[in-house]
């Protein structure tokens, strides 16, 4: 009888230690799933952030480069007639391309090759100065121009007497249709304007 005491003692307690281990099993099990699932919330919530972290940064870059664009190229288009301004279209135009030049840190000045300086050029030229800005002088039409050796120097020398106060600027023979020279534009080195 003593013997079949011990033996069901110990069958009982083999029972409990079999329910205990299935039960610490089960509970390593739970453990395991919930950590899996906050690994997974949290790689989701990085993933998510990481996303809108790349496209700040990348709306901030594409914001920062066509700010970049519009300083360097200045949008001042000077192309002209030599006639005063007596349309309110060309008033209109030549207030743009002061405002341009105010947000600018580098004009473009483009002069049309065919009509030379005109009085509009140098006066948007002289705010440009005034405005202390760093300056390009753009000659556009240059594939219109007929050509020899000398025709480049003679058309800068133009310039440098008419604009004499721009004698810092750098000049760019080019035509924005054939894209003659154009890639050259972002390359040119831009003194500042002398005070």
């Amino acid at each position: 009888e003593k013997r079949q005491k011990k033996i069901q003692d110990d069958l009982d307690s083999a029972e409990k230690s079999k329910a205990k281990a299935a039960a610490e099993a089960q509970s390593y099990e739970d453990k395991l799933v919930e950590a899996n699932r906050k690994a997974e919330e949290i790689i989701s919530e990085a993933k998510k952030e990481a996303e809108e972290e790349r496209s700040q940064i990348l709306a901030k870059a594409q914001h920062e480069a066509s700010d970049i664009i519009a300083k360097a190229h200045g949008a001042v288009d000077s192309e002209r007639r030599k006639a005063t301004i007596d349309l309110p279209v060309e008033r209109y135009s030549v207030v743009r391309a002061l405002r341009a030049v105010d947000r600018s840190d580098i004009a473009v000045l483009v002069i049309d090759a065919t009509e030379g300086v005109t009085e509009q050029d140098t006066k948007i030229a002289g705010y440009v100065h005034e405005a202390g800005k760093g300056c390009i002088i753009v000659v556009n039409k240059w594939d219109l121009i007929e050509k020899d050796s000398k025709t480049s120097h003679k058309f800068e020398e133009d310039i440098r007497r008419e604009l004499a106060f721009l004698q810092y600027a750098p000049i760019l023979f080019a035509s924005a249709l054939t894209k003659q020279r154009i890639n050259r534009l972002a390359d040119m080195r831009v003194d500042e304007c002398p005070q």
